[in-house]
């Protein structure tokens, strides 16, 4: 039978590389799955007793996406649905001889081992990963790649696509990025202008208005451009600005005065994690996140609140008690550090950790005041982080380290944890509430602690007595400015 596929000419690269990794980005309406879908059905067609898998994040979405897509490309060719059955239930296209076979594969959500049960009848002749974007982290991603890898044939192709979140320090854009400094990978960015002729007028014509209307949101909705902004639910925080390093803090210590620490924790079992994150507040009025405590049940299994804050919590108290010289009740009482030098510890935990609370007021309630924090709605909670952010209120301590307390391991990151998830929330669809795909555990903590000691009228009289008479205290703007 003669084929007859029509395929972009801007394409052609993609299919003719040599390379067996392809990642493919850019915005919407750029073709990446009609194009790829249809010059891959020609290599299976062109190689039988091969099969391909086309995996995305929810399987409940292939049916009316991609699974349509590539079910569309085969009826399109005169004669060649006769030869497939199209099965409903597992999603599957399958040639009636059995030569060839495209499965349709779901590898998103917690359970990282979806795929590990997935055997194909033949060697793999492509994978396509499409809206890889739509994945929680790396790790499924990752996970998938290595239980296909196991079954790939000669000169298999892989495709990766993904329309890039707006954020630049989300994990897909890093990915991408990684990708390019890659030799093994061939990274092509498409849009639609890749695809001109294949585009109607109403198509064009609200691409067109929309770049008259709003360049930004045009260039990141067709262009694929990390332009940051749309949905995020912190905007304003960037963390060039707002990420200062160890030396730094140091400056800052040598010219102002830590008066006070809010700790705020949100506390979880199962999947989220458990995160305590201390603010530092400092005698000019601003504050400064220091070093946070992160338990993710993923990595380190699930603990009970009571072993938790016995064994880890507690060490890691105790470490920032010292490193910030914070004050303690019974050093107090001995008048060590001077009666006006005891700086106080306030915890404020998520009141829906109640088993949690309950075991930090055991262990820390001799040396600070431990309660469950006051909670509004999320938009009310929210615009207390949003109000300290925008006044240059709070600044972030990134090492690029975080210490696993559980394992006793320091691991190098891209990005604080804290940082990285205020750059990369967004709301859900509604407006009401964060989206489910995107931790906020490191994010909620320091959301109590900055409502807590922020929007709290009753810290102001103890700001004001604590805080210097010295009414020319410096800016940590300023300070970091003199360094540099």
């Amino acid at each position: 039978m003669e084929l007859n596929i029509s395929l972009s000419k801007s394409y052609q690269e993609v299919f003719t590389t040599d390379k067996n990794m392809i990642v493919l980005i850019g915005g919407r309406v750029g073709g990446k799955t009609y194009q790829i879908t249809q010059g891959c059905l020609l290599q299976l067609l062109e190689n039988p007793n091969t099969d391909g898998i086309i995996a995305r994040a929810s399987y409940g979405s292939l049916r009316d996406s991609v699974y349509a897509e590539m079910t569309s490309a085969i009826e399109k060719i005169d004669g060649l649905s006769q030869f497939f059955n199209f099965r409903q239930s597992p999603l599957r296209i399958e040639k009636i001889d059995g030569s060839n076979i495209i499965y349709f594969v779901g590898y998103g959500g917690s359970n990282y081992s979806r795929t590990k049960g997935i055997k194909t009848k033949h060697k793999i002749k492509f994978v396509i990963f499409e809206e890889t974007q739509e994945l929680k982290d790396r790790r499924s991603l990752d996970e998938a790649i290595a239980t296909f890898r196991r079954n790939y044939g000669e000169n298999v192709k892989v495709y990766l696509l993904g329309n890039p979140p707006p954020a630049k320090a989300h994990w897909f854009n890093m990915f991408v990025e990684e990708c390019k400094m890659d030799k093994d990978y061939f990274v092509k960015q498409v849009t639609y202008l890749d695809i001109l002729p294949y585009l109607n007028d109403f198509d064009l014509k609200d691409i067109l208005k929309t770049k008259k209307k709003n360049l930004d949101y045009y260039k990141w909705f067709y262009l694929g451009d990390c332009v940051g902004g749309f949905g995020s639910v912190y905007p304003m925080f960037l963390p060039e600005k707002y990420c200062i390093t160890n030396m730094d803090f140091n400056i800052i210590r040598n010219q102002l005065k830590i008066i006070a620490c809010v700790i705020g924790g949100d506390g979880a079992v199962t999947h989220d994690a458990t995160s305590f994150v201390p603010l530092l507040i400092l005698n000019n009025g601003q504050a400064i996140v220091g070093e946070i405590f992160h338990q993710d049940p993923q990595e380190n299994g699930v603990i009970g609140s009571h072993i938790l804050v016995q064994n880890e919590v507690s060490r890691w108290f105790n470490h920032i008690v010292d490193k910030y010289q914070l004050g303690r009740l019974e050093d107090a009482r001995n008048n060590y550090y001077g009666a006006n030098q005891i700086i106080p510890i306030f915890m404020r935990i998520d009141s829906a950790s109640t088993d949690l609370i309950q075991e930090c007021r055991f262990f820390f309630g001799d040396r600070a005041d431990v309660n469950a924090i006051s909670k509004s709605t999320v938009m009310e909670m929210t615009s207390s982080v949003q109000s300290a952010l925008s006044n240059d209120m709070v600044y972030i301590v990134d090492d690029k380290k975080l210490f696993n307390w559980h394992t006793n391991r320091e691991s190098i990151v891209d990005m604080n944890i804290l940082a990285k998830e205020l750059s990369l929330l967004i709301w859900n669809e509604k407006q009401t509430g964060y989206d489910p795909t995107i931790p906020n555990d490191d994010s909620d903590a320091f959301t109590y602690a900055i409502r807590f000691w922020y929007s709290n009228i009753e810290n102001i009289g103890y700001f004001n007595i604590a805080k210097s008479n010295d009414l020319k205290l410096p800016l940590i703007s300023s300070l970091i400015k003199e360094r540099e």
